[in-house]
């Protein structure tokens, strides 16, 4: 009998075995494509704006749509993100089971449609926000961690939104978020095998629901 079989048993050794397949097939394709969801080389590759905000990431993640509507039509949904605000365009259920008070917006608010340097941009209810740190309206958003997420783990996060025309009547949008923290053990559990899957969700169902809201898409 084998050592592992003395150790583990036959099903543990099963188990593992398929873990470890599980694991190979996570970092080996799951990661680096829910990493670059919908981008181009070219554009994961570019230096955008925010990205001097976190000199040595541990996470980069780009994901971008295409979006059958002017680079005007589609900033109105982007400026008013934010919980209070027009929500996230995401998986607002999910969201508020842990009482985030969330509401994606079906309609531009122009009273939301102003945003500026320092302002904070809530993700719950009393709860985590960002930080505007740079804004060109009609060109793009830049969010930067801040309390009191950095209360609870010592990163450092950007979160940037870009849009670029596409030809006529046509829209790239483009979200980058970089991501510092010290690598222990406990961070790595935390940030990249918890938190970056549960993010590229949530990010994906958000760039998939600003481009269905600008396309008048019901």
């Amino acid at each position: 009998m084998k050592w592992r079989e003395r150790v583990l048993g036959p099903r543990g050794v099963g188990a593992a075995g398929a873990g470890l397949l599980g694991l190979s097939g996570y970092v080996g394709w799951f990661r680096p494509w829910h990493l670059a969801w919908g981008t181009s080389e070219q554009e994961r590759e570019r230096r955008l704006p925010g990205d001097e905000l976190v000199a040595r990431p541990q996470q980069i993640s780009n994901r971008a749509v295409s979006i059958e509507a002017p680079v005007e039509n589609v900033w109105p949904w982007l400026a008013q993100i934010g919980q209070g605000r027009g929500g996230f365009y995401s998986y607002d259920r999910l969201e508020n089971l842990i009482g985030a008070d969330i509401h994606s917006a079906e309609i531009v608010l122009p009273e939301h449609q102003s945003v500026s340097n320092g302002e904070r941009i809530y993700i719950g209810k009393n709860g985590p926000f960002y930080t505007v740190a740079a804004v060109q309206p009609g060109r793009y958003l830049l969010l930067e961690a801040d309390a009191p997420e950095g209360e609870m783990a010592p990163i450092e996060e950007s979160w940037l939104f870009i849009l670029e025309a596409e030809g006529r009547g046509r829209t790239r949008l483009i979200a980058r978020n970089r991501r510092g923290y010290v690598p222990t053990i406990a961070d790595f559990l935390m940030w990249k095998v918890a938190i970056e899957p549960l993010h590229h969700v949530m990010e994906r169902k958000m760039l998939l629901g600003i481009k269905r809201r600008a396309e008048g898409v019901s």
